[in-house]
């Protein structure tokens, strides 16, 4: 999968170790860098729900999803093409989804 990111702050954050550890402590970079590993890895957003971090769909917010990291942060992504996807009578599915943005890190209370 494809993975681009919202800010060129968050894209130096989530590919410089140093400041990922820093900013998250050693366990939240280490988790940081095995999710973006296990995007990577995958071949669309369904395969998402199998792998470690506890994906889920952020509440009231019907294009988000999150990954757990450590020490209650959260790796927020979206689906990186929605606009072209959306058609009234079909509606996109996980499957469609082959590329995401990573938006922010944010505490799971935020």
């Amino acid at each position: 999968m494809d993975i681009v990111f919202g800010s060129k702050n968050l894209e130096q954050l989530c590919h410089d170790e140093s400041l990922a550890t820093r900013t998250l402590g050693r366990l939240g970079a280490q988790k940081l860098r095995a999710r973006l590993d296990d995007l990577r890895a995958i071949v669309s957003l369904a395969n998402a729900p199998n792998l470690p971090g506890r994906f889920h769909p952020l509440l009231g917010n019907s294009d988000s999803f999150a990954f757990q990291l450590h020490a209650g942060y959260r790796l927020v992504i979206k689906p990186s093409h929605l606009p072209s996807l959306r058609r009234t009578e079909d509606p996109w599915s996980l499957s469609d989804v082959k590329a995401v943005c990573v938006t922010h890190i944010e505490t799971d209370n935020a």
